[in-house]
């Protein structure tokens, strides 16, 4: 297994886009040990020096045992809040990303979801809060505006509380909910050829500056 085919392959898993590339057995059991949060970090939006958005970037391979059979797919996106007019106005955006594989081959593509919310870990969710979903630019992609109501508001503390959170998806012409978990700790991955597994640096600080971010609108 050479170095280049390893980049290869994570690439394939965390920047998809249509592609069939030729898998050993190796590169088979490094996406799955690539599997979980791959990164969350953070950005701001600005004008003049004024916060407009807060963002968190993040990016989560997965395995989608509700649609797919346990297919491996891959979505980022973000979660963020602007201010409109002096007022706070969330929004989340996935993109999704299969991960169709027929051995010893993989086919990757984007697929937009139909419905996409939050959940907490303590089981609250903002599915009542989405005011509209549109599809953005991005292959794959779904945007939501949500209401800044006391679902949003429970499930927003609960997330910084525990720093993890569900992205909640469901396909077209589908009824059930996919979950992905998301450790907004994770602010950075590498792969580990030993362990085959992603070795994941954690710290609080993508989140620490998004709930600051966020204190800046009330100042």
């Amino acid at each position: 297994m050479t170095r280049v085919s390893v980049s290869i392959c994570l690439i394939l898993l965390l920047h998809p886009q249509p592609v069939t590339a030729e898998l050993s057995q190796f590169e088979i059991q490094f996406i799955q040990g690539a599997l979980g949060t791959d990164s969350v970090v953070f950005g701001a939006t600005t004008s003049r020096g004024k916060v407009l958005g807060c963002t968190l970037i993040y990016r989560a391979p997965a395995l989608d045992h509700v649609y797919k059979g346990g297919q491996p797919i891959s979505i980022v996106g973000n979660i963020a809040i602007s201010s409109v007019n002096g007022a706070m106005v969330p929004s989340l955006k996935i993109v999704l990303n299969d991960f169709v594989t027929v051995l010893p081959s993989v086919v990757t593509g984007p697929d937009t979801p139909e419905f996409a919310y939050l959940e907490s870990v303590d089981g609250q969710n903002i599915a009542q809060s989405v005011i509209d979903q549109t599809e953005s630019d991005t292959p794959g992609s779904l945007f939501g505006v949500l209401k800044t109501d006391d679902q949003f508001l429970r499930l927003f503390e609960s997330m910084m509380l525990s720093e993890k959170v569900f992205v909640v998806f469901n396909r077209r012409g589908g009824q059930l909910d996919m979950k992905v978990p998301l450790d907004l700790t994770v602010v950075e991955s590498r792969y580990d050829t030993s362990s085959q597994k992603n070795a994941r640096r954690r710290d609080s600080s993508e989140t620490r500056k998004f709930a600051n971010c966020v204190g800046q609108f009330n100042k």
